[in-house]
């Protein structure tokens, strides 16, 4: 009987072993715990929402840009197509006119003659111009196209996005009057165009970028009077 109780004993004593060699956390310990997990979860929220802005401010950014290049390329286009240009924003009654260089000082606006279509239609006034923003608004690159045979009224639109800060468009036109081979002294150049603009990129100020455009383009048909 003795025996049987020394048994038991010594089963509970080692019941009591085991359960406190497996006993749970203490208070301070899951405190630490739960310290440790929150400081590693901020830490790593942080840079996921890092990452997070920093995609938005790119696509925002490339958004801008492409705009920005799509506008350019656009204008380059249309005045390497085209003829009759213009420094300046000319008249209603504009035909194309020769002698309308600005070799040193550059024009804010240019006017240009787009050739008639293969189907009849007849030839357009395009104008592009620099207007300044008002009242703290961006500056922006406007655009204007005519018939030539109905030019009023003439309706601008702005073609740069809002994000856009157009702050100089320039244009020299140079060699305008057109190529006579039968003339020794008379200008033998391809009329073409230096265009430059300036401004700033974006609306945010982690996010502004400057830029500065220039590109050289001339009138792809050749200019000439046999």
């Amino acid at each position: 009987m003795r025996s049987r109780n020394m048994t038991m004993k010594e089963s509970q004593q080692k019941n009591q072993q085991r359960n406190k060699n497996q006993g749970g956390f203490t208070l301070i310990e899951m405190l630490v715990a739960v310290f440790l997990f929150t400081i590693v979860m901020l830490v790593s929220m942080t840079s996921v929402l890092a990452l997070i802005d920093a995609n938005k401010k790119n696509q925002s950014t490339l958004s801008i840009v492409n705009n920005l290049t799509l506008v350019v390329n656009s204008i380059v286009k249309s005045i390497a197509v085209s003829k009759g240009y213009y420094c300046g924003n000319a008249v209603a009654t504009y035909v194309g006119a020769a002698g309308s260089d600005c070799p040193t000082t550059p024009g804010e606006s240019i006017t240009f003659l787009t050739p008639a279509n293969s189907a009849g239609g007849s030839s357009q006034i395009v104008r592009y111009k620099f207007v300044v923003g008002a009242n703290g608004a961006p500056g922006r690159i406007e655009r204007a196209i005519n018939s030539a045979t109905d030019l009023i009224p003439i309706t601008f639109i702005p073609i740069t996005s809002p994000e856009i800060d157009v702050k100089s468009l320039k244009f020299y036109v140079y060699d305008t009057v057109p190529l006579v081979y039968s003339c020794t002294t008379c200008d033998l150049k391809q009329p073409r165009v230096v265009m430059m603009v300036q401004g700033i990129a974006g609306t945010k100020d982690n996010t502004k970028t400057q830029f500065n455009i220039q590109t050289t383009v001339s009138q792809r048909k050749l200019d000439a009077t046999f």
